[in-house]
């Protein structure tokens, strides 16, 4: 690596930043040939959270329905956004309604009086190709009022 070292262009083999308390160090840059060039981005791992979901329809007629889910939001930290998500089931037959957005509610067509659970995972990946998963539950249920 290279670095300005008293007035000349030096090879380094090791460079250290400290700065205070108060401030996160995100990123190095160097000043070379007329412009700021970024050498190494700094940044805390990379998580992603979600919650468990669920859906409920009151069937009166006895027959298959679609059930939907309330929405859930993948959140992260860390890493360095923007963020892509990608939502998938990894058991189950539930469908991510918006399997490419952070907020997503899952549906299913659900046989009358049963329950279905899926398991569903969310990658999420920053802008410098960290990725982070969390798997949830999607709990679908067709209630039978008969």
């Amino acid at each position: 690596m290279d670095a300005f070292i008293s007035g000349n262009w030096r090879t380094v083999r090791r460079g250290e930043a400290t700065i205070g308390a108060v401030r996160n160090l995100t990123r190095g840059e160097v000043y070379r040939s007329g412009s700021w060039r970024s050498i190494a981005r700094f940044t805390s791992t990379l998580t992603v959270s979600a919650f468990d979901v669920s859906g409920y329809n009151l069937n009166t007629n006895n027959r298959p329905a679609r059930v939907t889910s309330n929405t859930t939001q993948a959140t992260p930290s860390g890493g360095l956004g923007p963020y892509s998500y990608t939502w998938t089931i990894i058991s189950g037959s539930a469908a991510a309604n918006s399997p490419n957005m952070a907020a997503t509610s899952f549906s299913q067509t659900v046989t009358s009086g049963v329950t279905e659970d899926s398991i569903a995972r969310v990658t999420c990946t920053d802008s410098l190709g960290s990725v982070a998963i969390a798997d949830i539950t999607v709990s679908l249920t067709n209630e039978s009022n008969q």
